[in-house]
């Protein structure tokens, strides 16, 4: 006896349209560094081995509380928890391949016991915010 079984060939195809995906994704902070100033003031490379050891360290802390939170959350905590706007103007860098639109703010989180500030940028449709600097000495922007 014989087993002639066969797989049968699904004639149909159905193309699935872009809108009918639908992708939720809670607006959690994500970050990148795309957009980080070449200035050596403002991005670590002028910090000195145990100067940038310590402040990476500190850096990868806050930027792990803060991809556990979302941006709601971070909005409604104070300026120590979580950030503060300014105008863009105020900044003394310029971000890499960056050009600001004349209204956008920049956003600053706190950090290394806040003494240090990463400052970046967030595009409003956007959950990624886009490092742009570091002020590791106050000199960024005026305070």
């Amino acid at each position: 006896m014989s087993n002639n079984m066969k797989v049968k060939k699904n004639t149909t195809t159905s193309k699935i349209k872009k809108d009918q995906i639908k992708i939720e994704c809670p607006q959690y902070f994500s970050f990148s560094f795309r957009h980080l100033t070449k200035n050596k003031d403002y991005n670590f490379e002028k910090l000195d081995k145990g100067q940038k050891r310590d402040w990476s360290c500190s850096l990868t802390e806050r930027l792990m509380d803060l991809s556990k939170e979302t941006w709601v959350r971070l909005a409604n905590l104070s300026k120590e928890n979580g950030f503060e706007t300014f105008s863009n103007s105020q900044i003394r860098f310029s971000p890499n391949d960056y050009n600001f639109t004349p209204d956008e703010k920049v956003i600053v989180f706190r950090f290394n016991s806040e003494n240090g500030r990463i400052i970046g940028i967030k595009p409003s449709s956007c959950s990624v915010f886009y490092i742009i600097g570091f002020d590791t000495n106050f000199s960024a922007y005026g305070h």
